[in-house]
């Protein structure tokens, strides 16, 4: 692996927005060493619009590189993506945000002044939702637990050493929505060696109905249901893990009867996790439920100080 950043950007159906995602990561102060952008069976003049992209600016000091990944979805994406990179250092980034342009200069800075050497680098984003722009909750130390409650290990928040994370195994492609949950969860239970690049948030991060992280629950409970019951298969021996895993069902239950939808699924994995928890936490889930269940917010915190 050569000296550097590479960012990835999967793309699926954004003729009309790619262009201006490439142009905010072109702009930065300090360019990444690579970019590589990976077309996901786009059915509309996506591939098109990114070649057409990559050659106008084949000029800059950065790689550009557009890939095609047939088989659907963003895991499948980012690990076509992961497979090409020759840098030390990788970033996975949305193809319908916009890029921080002192991006690449604070992490590279972080990276190289490391007296240790690191795995991954975390950083808090800015995300909008409904208008509204606020930076993206997270709270140390990175635990599996802290994870599983937060979900602040999302695609956007982390830089990878490359190696480390081919090691990982990259994504889940079995999911198809919290993968990128998923894989946080797994990180958190490797013990990597963390930077923390809280200086300021980054980016921002448009959260919409079309977007790879969406709105809402109920389109997407049986998806979220498999990733539930794969962050329990990876941190079955782990305690606290599986008493924030059955918190977290719970307030995913809650979610769902709050929006007036089937909640049966995730409620029967609570009930099987129940039996590995004790009386006072089965108490906290029922009320965490009943909490969420009425729209009332930040349950998570809620969740990390019953543990």
């Amino acid at each position: 692996m050569e000296a550097g950043l590479t960012v990835v950007v999967p793309v699926w159906n954004r003729e009309g927005r790619i262009a201006q995602t490439l142009d905010s990561i072109a702009r930065g102060s300090c360019l990444p060493r690579q970019l590589i952008v990976v077309d996901n069976g786009s059915t509309d003049a996506t591939a098109a619009t990114c070649r057409a992209w990559q050659t106008a600016h084949a000029s800059l000091p950065m790689r550009i590189t557009v890939l095609a990944e047939a088989r659907r979805g963003a895991s499948f994406a980012r690990n076509s993506g992961l497979s090409a990179v020759q840098t030390e250092w990788v970033y996975f980034f949305d193809s319908d945000d916009d890029f921080d342009s002192a991006f690449t200069a604070d992490v590279m800075e972080i990276c190289s002044s490391s007296a240790h050497g690191v795995d991954v680098v975390f950083l808090p984003v800015v995300q909008e939702i409904g208008g509204r722009f606020r930076p993206r909750a997270y709270c140390k130390p990175l635990t599996p637990s802290t994870q599983i409650l937060s979900a602040m290990l999302a695609t956007q928040n982390v830089v990878y050493r490359t190696e480390w994370l081919l090691t990982l195994g990259g994504w889940n492609t079995s999911l198809t929505t919290w993968d990128d949950w998923e894989l946080g969860v797994r990180v958190a239970m490797s013990r990597p060696r963390v930077a923390w690049l809280t200086r300021r948030a980054y980016h921002r991060v448009y959260v919409h109905a079309s977007s790879l992280t969406g709105t809402g629950y109920g389109s997407r409970r049986q998806q979220i249901l498999a990733a539930l019951r794969a962050v329990g298969a990876s941190v079955g021996g782990d305690g606290a893990a599986m008493v924030a895993l059955y918190l977290r069902s719970q307030i995913v239950a809650g979610t769902l009867l709050g929006e007036g939808d089937d909640a049966s699924g995730v409620m029967a994995f609570a009930a099987e996790l129940s039996v590995a928890v004790g009386r006072r936490h089965r108490l906290a889930g029922w009320l965490l439920r009943r909490y969420v269940s009425h729209g009332w917010r930040g349950a998570w915190r809620l969740a990390l100080l019953m543990l």
